[in-house]
């Protein structure tokens, strides 16, 4: 990252993002030091609301017509909408939405993501196998 920020011939050529929490921008500011030389610019993103979380499960690839799943995805995500879109994918996988809370979303996520790893290490091997 230091080389996009001090490269001279990437100089206006290159638009860095960075994205987190405003409880860590100070120490990545800290982090840029003098690098930064004021060429940044600060974008605070507006929390989500109920509303926003709605509209987005309705109208966007998760097409979540129910009314009452939309509302039961709403109240656990508390206009969190990672937990909103996880919740929605459950549910179209044919999960129950039924005491989901906000732990076992992230738990039934997590498994996932360790499931696909496993699944591409087998995978990985196998090839090596017959190669």
């Amino acid at each position: 990252m230091r080389e996009l920020l001090v490269n001279p011939e990437l100089a206006n050529k290159v638009t860095l993002i960075l994205s987190t929490r405003s409880v860590f921008k100070d120490s990545i500011l800290y982090q840029l030091g003098t690098l930064l030389d004021n060429q940044f610019a600060t974008i605070e993103v507006k929390t989500l609301t109920n509303q926003d979380i709605n509209q987005i499960l309705e109208f966007s690839l998760y097409n979540i017509t129910e009314e009452d799943v939309r509302y039961a995805i709403v109240k656990t995500a508390e206009g969190n909408p990672l937990f909103a879109g996880i919740a929605a994918r459950l549910f179209q996988q044919g999960k129950t939405l039924v005491n989901l809370s906000r732990e076992k979303i992230l738990t039934n996520y997590l498994d996932e993501i360790i499931k696909d790893l496993a699944e591409a290490d087998n995978s990985d091997r196998l090839n090596d196998y017959h190669s």
